[in-house]
């Protein structure tokens, strides 16, 4: 009786069949067959038109329906929006913090196999550098985060999950391109690097002073598409994740070259200090671990 009892309302707001029928997006017969029903329901007349004209009266019955009827809506109405609270309560959520190249070109997926695995389980992610997942972690604000490189400043519960394979690049119009490239011929270039903070610059400044590489320059941006374009616009070289610029290597618009001695670095996920981890968060992990394997196999 829920629409039938909305039609009616309608009905006597408008005093019109025609005016209420557009309002419910009902054709005139219809809204005529929601009242006649209401009337059998309730064995009483609610509703009599005027043999002079087309005007609707309403009985003293159908105005106490009227009143009642506009408040049990609006309760109705209450009613379904708390349990609809009551089910996004009980849906999980974990809040995961994930360095930029993690969040960007490694974590997507994973989202994706885990949201259909566990679709009652909700992911929130924060996207950040690796010392801002660090500080987002050491203020409580995520349940886990997933960094490259290190964590200097805190001390969380740590254990790796991937290990990267970083690569340097190189516009296809570069010298370098094309040469049998030594150590030695990456001084004096233009150097391409991310924002302090970033575990990719770390590794740029790991590799540059294992090998005592000294710049002409290093030129900063705060995101791995940015230093993707500029080296793909000659702007200079660069060390980043091989998942960063594979396509564009495969698509011709840069070229990695085939050095061996850079570092390699590990992925890995943090969490609270001798904390006891939730269920829901271990699920996670664990899916981290076997996506590794997938992506090795």
């Amino acid at each position: 009786m829920l629409e039938e009892l909305k039609t009616f309302i309608q009905v006597v707001k408008y005093r019109n069949f025609t005016k209420a029928a557009k309002k419910v997006n009902l054709s005139q017969p219809t809204v005529s067959l929601h009242i006649k029903r209401l009337e059998q329901y309730f064995d009483t007349t609610l509703i009599t038109r005027s043999s002079k004209s087309k005007e609707v009266l309403i009985t003293k019955q159908g105005e106490f329906l009227y009143e009642k009827g506009q408040d049990l809506i609006a309760q109705i109405d209450l009613l379904k929006g708390e349990l609809l609270q009551i089910d996004d309560k009980a849906k999980k959520k974990i809040l995961v913090g994930a360095s930029k190249t993690i969040g960007d070109y490694f974590l997507p997926q994973i989202i994706g196999d885990f949201s259909n695995k566990y679709p009652d389980i909700q992911l929130e992610v924060f996207i950040e550098n690796t010392a801002h997942i660090c500080d987002m972690m050491n203020e409580g604000e995520i349940q886990v985060g997933l960094i490259e490189g290190i964590d200097p400043y805190y001390d969380f519960d740590r254990e790796y999950f991937y290990q990267d394979r970083m690569v340097v690049a190189v516009s296809n119009k570069s010298p370098l391109a094309t040469m049998d490239v030594s150590i030695e011929d990456l001084n004096n270039q233009i150097w391409i690097s991310r924002e302090e903070g970033s575990g990719t610059q770390e590794y740029l400044k790991l590799f540059l002073n294992m090998h005592n590489i000294t710049p002409k320059n290093v030129i900063v941006f705060n995101s791995n598409y940015a230093v993707k374009e500029a080296v793909k616009n000659g702007i200079g070289i660069t060390i980043i994740s091989e998942c960063v610029v594979s396509h564009a290597a495969f698509d011709k618009e840069l070229n990695i070259l085939p050095l061996e001695l850079l570092p390699k670095r590990k992925y890995s996920y943090i969490l609270p200090k001798d904390k006891e981890v939730d269920l829901d968060i271990l699920t996670f992990i664990n899916m981290l671990k076997d996506y590794k394997v997938n992506r090795t196999n």
